[in-house]
């Protein structure tokens, strides 16, 4: 009959909807990652944190901070640190900037902070950096 097979229609269409509902908006939910990691890029020199970039993408603060994590493999205060990092290390080999010119052009806003986090990172304080990277022989 036509009920029969409207019903039958319908529950055979109903978990395809769902799917392609979850589909979607895990979609936009990249989409909008990938949209916050470019702004991180953009903007990471200025004072930045979870609750800023989540807000500029319009997301959830805690689905932001597990989708970031999936997306990107590390958490959103260390893929900052590092960006931050990078910069610092490329504004040492290509600038003679004092050390905490560097920090604050790479958004550490605290110099005693950001000479820890630099030496955690590296093993040597940013000076010693710089000098034991100019003194190697080009590769």
């Amino acid at each position: 009959s036509p009920e029969a097979y409207f019903r039958a229609l319908e529950e055979w269409l109903e978990p395809l909807s769902l799917q392609v509902q979850a589909e979607l908006a895990d979609y936009e939910n990249k989409q909008k990652i990938r949209q916050a990691v470019q702004y991180i890029r953009e903007n990471f020199r200025r004072p930045l944190n979870m609750t800023i970039v989540s807000n500029e993408v319009s997301m959830n603060y805690t689905l932001f901070s597990r989708l970031f994590k999936q997306y990107t493999g590390e958490n959103f205060v260390g893929y900052l640190q590092e960006l931050r990092l990078a910069e610092a290390r490329r504004l040492l080999l290509e600038t003679d900037w004092h050390v905490n010119e560097i920090g604050s052009r790479c958004g550490f806003t605290d110099d005693k902070h950001f000479l820890k986090v630099f030496k955690h990172s590296a093993g040597v304080s940013p000076s010693e950096w710089r000098r034991s990277s100019r003194c190697r022989p080009e590769e």
